[in-house]
């Protein structure tokens, strides 16, 4: 059995919630959450002690029991991507499989800095949306995409922003070259995105019930895309994979061009919607 051990902000958050459940049923119970470690008590008053109780996983004090106890890691706070670079750096010096929950740091040089440590100390890591593997993305034609409008609900642009924008770009596979972004006072936001090829990336934030949608345009039609289907068995199964061979199943620079368009969205909304360069230096 691969043991998991859990790093996080605080523990009782939907996705340390899901996520043990998922990893015993999408491994054929051959991965199992065992150790697992929060900062701090969640907004709710749940202490670590009392959600791994819940659990049925062994607390632990630090952050280095965690790595010292577990085969593989997983680094969460899915909601404080301020706290990601701290959480990480001792499970990227490990040299034990890692998967680090988006966003992958702040901004592109907390990033860099991130995948600085793992490369030196020879650790596998990657770092995803979830969505990047809803199954119906694989219909389209990439080489054949015009351009594309991407929907996603209304939540923390640092934080939810990458739901859109990682399958958007990975559907592009290309850099991006500069960024226009508004955001109103209630944080709705509209993100325009020119690539290196002069193709356009747009996404739009509604209200909280949107679903994710993508419209894709290609030379002879404009297919809508509703990721209805339940990508999460898709996520979970590339990790399981990950955790049993130690192969990124996502390059380092594609996570860095996606944290280099996104920081150059956030500082277009700072700007009042000016054109920012997006810094490819990677």
């Amino acid at each position: 059995m691969i043991k998991v051990g859990f790093i996080d902000y605080y523990l009782d958050e939907w996705h340390a919630n899901t996520a043990p459940a998922h990893l015993l049923e999408h491994s054929n119970g051959e991965v199992k959450v065992c150790y697992a470690y929060g900062e701090v008590p969640s907004p709710k008053g749940v202490t670590s002690e009392a959600w791994c109780e819940k659990m049925g996983v062994e607390c632990c004090a630090t952050i280095a029991e965690v790595i010292e106890k577990s085969d593989v890691l997983v680094i969460l706070a899915p909601d404080n991507c301020e706290r990601k670079e701290d959480l990480c750096r001792e499970a990227l010096a490990s040299g034990k499989p890692c998967f680090v929950d988006k966003p992958f740091g702040t901004d592109l040089a907390s990033a860099k800095r991130m995948f600085a440590i793992a490369e030196a100390n020879n650790t596998p890591v990657y770092t995803c949306s979830a969505l990047r593997y809803a199954q119906e993305y694989n219909e389209v034609d990439r080489a054949a995409v015009k351009s594309l409008v991407a929907m996603c609900p209304q939540n923390s642009y640092d934080n939810y922003i990458l739901h859109a924008l990682e399958p958007a770009m990975m559907i592009m596979g290309e850099n991006a070259k500069r960024a226009s972004a508004v955001c109103t006072e209630d944080a709705f936001y509209s993100v325009t995105i020119e690539m290196e090829s002069g193709r356009h990336i747009v996404i739009s934030s509604l209200n909280y019930d949107s679903p994710y949608m993508m419209n894709v345009c290609i030379p002879t039609a404009n297919k809508l895309i509703d990721c209805s289907y339940d990508f999460w068995i898709y996520h979970y199964k590339t990790m399981v994979e990950f955790f049993k061979t130690g192969v990124e199943p996502i390059t380092h620079k594609e996570t860095l061009q996606i944290a280099a368009a996104r920081e150059a969205g956030k500082k277009s909304m700072a700007a009042c919607g000016e054109w920012i360069a997006v810094d490819n230096n990677y």
